[in-house]
């Protein structure tokens, strides 16, 4: 599938932007998204997008990974005419750079039209 630039696409964008920068300001201050791309989705009944969210997290101290998976999975995500459906967590990967430790985590997120 080729990946699709809509109007879901920016706005939970800028929605998982503000939701980070509050995460950046409490604890995570070397979080980055450093990628987002969608696909149109549908189901017998339902329409929206899939995105694919990854997010590398530099991590100089210990981070209850746990906590930050369950709360970007309940947060409320304000996408206009469309709903945040399911938030996935589909890998993590750990690793090594020249400025330290840090991971990086991919996420499925389904939007669907109001």
């Amino acid at each position: 599938m080729r990946p699709v630039m809509t109007s879901a696409h920016g706005a939970l964008l800028r929605a998982l932007e503000r939701y980070f920068e509050t995460e950046r300001e409490r604890n995570l201050p070397s979080l980055r998204i450093e990628g987002l791309r969608s696909e149109s989705w549908a189901s017998v009944t339902f329409s929206g997008h899939r995105h694919h969210l990854d997010l590398v997290i530099g991590v100089a101290r210990e981070i209850d990974l746990n906590n930050l998976i369950s709360t970007l999975s309940t947060a409320e995500l304000v996408v206009p005419g469309h709903f945040v459906a399911d938030v996935t967590l589909i890998a993590r990967q750990w690793q090594q750079t020249a400025e330290g430790r840090q991971i990086r985590l991919s996420f499925e997120i389904l939007t669907i039209e109001d």
